[in-house]
């Protein structure tokens, strides 16, 4: 059995706490729709999915709302 339901690891982890913390190679790990941990190393976390954001930029509650309503 998993720890999470994802796991985004390797990825540029642009936190929004209270320190804007930037963590290179860093994690995130997602049960349902809520974030349980951000961190540097997930060594040890097991999730059903995991991945690989190695290059990315990844922004906690961030999504895309880029949306075209006509034609």
């Amino acid at each position: 059995m998993s720890d999470y339901d994802i796991l985004i690891k390797n990825g540029l982890i642009v936190t929004m706490d209270k320190d804007r913390r930037i963590i290179e190679g860093g994690f995130i790990t997602i049960t349902g729709d809520k974030i349980e941990k951000v961190g540097k190393d997930p060594s040890g976390i097991t999730a059903e999915k995991v991945i690989d954001a190695k290059g990315k930029i990844v922004m906690p509650g961030l999504m895309c709302a880029h949306t075209h309503l006509y034609g």
